[in-house]
């Protein structure tokens, strides 16, 4: 093993000696491109390996789970009063009653976003009022430390402008109309910084105001001992009780806008699908639950394309995750594998730092390793062992339904092939309407059947919206409709309807009018449920 060692860090020196001797002007910069090309390979290998583990995983029982049938399907069938009629529906649809609907929507969730952006803004003002008020209304207007120091002035400023960024950027997040699906054609400074002034960055960077400007009054009345280089800042006594007041106001209104947001109606949306492909999961988990998010809590069974959508190429999670993998391989290489290689070798022709930059490629597949490991225990500890487990997991997202950043909280949860049922069974009890994705579905793939027989069985119909797409073949989805509506669970709510319509949309295009008709069918759906 050791001597097949040797000789793979000696051939690969060897060509980094033809490469050195080939070039003077770019050094190393051959090493730079295998070191990309290995790392674009190790993500593709780490992305493959997850969804064949999660596969493997779905397909594997849990011990804690004896029975998987839901109690509702302990109830006998009847055959039902009427057979339902369909309604096709496009993008072309009359929408107007939903437009109604949706602008209370969105009304409500763009009222809680300025209104979030009007407690920002008082707190700066607070940050200013109350430490020169209480200086000038009690403190010494003769001393010389009556000023606030450029650094605290700096950090609300800063504050200030970011904010108000949050607020231009994304005050037109609520309305697929208002979407820009693709590219944005913009310049690349205005796209990071639209990146990086994000809802959710918005609200740790108030935590960090808040924590450093409480800790800079804290200085001033000389609680804490200041750091060395401020202890000579112009600040007195009463700017440092004035700052610890203002920033405990504005925690208080940084708590007291998201109690707000608790309080509002959370409009659970449950999507069922199709098992697809990462193509199949962009509409639903990419552009739908986009704008969701602001109206309601969604829930879904996850598979190995959700995962695909959810850690995609150049999405900001990934993009960190490449840094940070990026900055471990750089750690691994310089402080371990170099020193590693140069006591077995003894290879004195080469410098430490060429041995360095060898020592990155090495550096980057442990990086990459250790990710995979990290996932593969992360996801396998999110699986639902049983019943109680889905409960548990379903009350942590609906009892505090809001996130920091003012969104609704998520539910994608992994289930083993014994827990799935319950777990949609347990996602019906708590939704207001469900999406059902039968993109995909046909004869050869009839893995939605049994989605289908039980939410007529427990689901009111006109709170359910199909989708197809122009491939599927509809008449072989009214068929299993129509097969599965014959007989019904005798408490199902369709059991006695009158006038029973299933609603399904074709979706085309995918395009943001596609994306908003189908969030106004959602919406008036749950009117309808009132």
């Amino acid at each position: 093993m050791l001597l097949l060692l040797k000789f793979f860090f000696l051939k690969n020196f060897i060509v980094l000696s033809l490469f050195q001797d080939s070039t003077t002007s770019d050094e190393g910069g051959e090493f730079i491109l295998l070191s990309l090309a290995i790392w674009l390979i190790s993500l593709f290998i780490v992305r493959w390996r997850i969804s064949k583990f999660i596969l493997r995983m779905m397909n594997k029982t849990s011990n804690k789970t004896v029975n998987d049938q839901p109690d509702e399907l302990k109830a006998s069938e009847v055959k039902a009063k009427n057979k339902p009629l369909f309604e096709d529906l496009t993008k072309d649809s009359d929408r107007s009653l939903a437009k109604e609907m949706r602008e209370l929507f969105v009304k409500r969730a763009f009222l809680l976003f300025r209104k979030k952006l009007f407690f920002g803004l008082l707190a700066v003002l607070m940050y200013f009022i109350i430490p020169f008020g209480l200086n000038y209304l009690i403190g010494d207007s003769n001393s010389d430390k009556n000023e606030m120091p450029d650094i605290i002035i700096g950090f609300i400023i800063l504050y200030l402008i970011f904010i108000c960024l949050n607020y231009y950027f994304y005050r037109k997040q609520f309305r697929a109309q208002d979407a820009h699906f693709g590219i944005r054609f913009e310049h690349p400074y205005v796209s990071l910084l639209r990146k990086i002034v994000n809802p959710t960055i918005e609200a740790y960077l108030s935590f960090f105001v808040i924590f450093i400007i409480f800790g800079f009054g804290l200085m001033a009345i000389g609680l804490i001992e200041p750091e060395e280089s401020f202890k000579n800042a112009p600040l007195n006594t009463w700017f440092g009780i004035g700052l610890i007041i203002a920033s405990l106001i504005h925690l208080f209104t940084f708590f007291k806008i998201r109690r707000i947001a608790q309080k509002e109606p959370n409009q659970a949306l449950l999507i069922l699908r199709v098992f697809g492909d990462k193509k199949q999961a962009e509409l639903t988990f990419g552009k739908i639950t986009n704008f969701w998010k602001h109206f309601g809590s969604w829930f879904t069974v996850a598979d190995p394309s959700f995962i695909k959508r959810q850690n995609g190429f150049f999405t900001f999670k990934t993009l960190f995750t490449l840094l940070i993998l990026f900055s471990l391989a750089g750690l691994l290489a310089y402080t371990v594998l170099a020193p590693f290689i140069s006591s077995i070798f003894h290879l004195s022709k080469f410098s430490q730092g060429e041995i360095s930059e060898f020592a990155f490629i090495p550096g980057m597949i442990v990086a990459w390793i250790l990710y995979y490991q990290y996932l593969r225990f992360k996801i396998s500890r999110s699986y639902a062992q049983d019943i109680e487990d889905i409960k548990k997991k379903l009350d942590k997202t609906l009892k505090r339904p809001r996130k920091l950043n003012l969104t609704f909280k998520s539910l994608p949860i992994f289930c083993y092939n014994n827990t799935w049922k319950l777990a949609v069974s347990e996602f019906i009890k708590n939704s207001q309407v469900i999406l059902m994705d039968l993109r995909g579905f046909s004869d050869k793939r009839k893995g939605c059947e049994y989605e289908i027989d039980f939410l007529l069985d427990t689901f009111p119909i006109n709170q359910i919206l199909f989708l197809v797409d122009v491939t599927n073949d509809r008449s072989f989805v009214q068929k299993t409709i129509l097969a599965r509506w014959e007989f019904l669970r005798k408490h199902s709510p369709n059991i006695n309807l009158e006038n029973p319509i299933v609603r399904i949309y074709i979706s085309d295009s995918q395009d943001k009018i596609d994306v908003q008709s189908i969030i106004d069918l959602l919406i008036v759906s749950i009117q309808d449920s009132k």
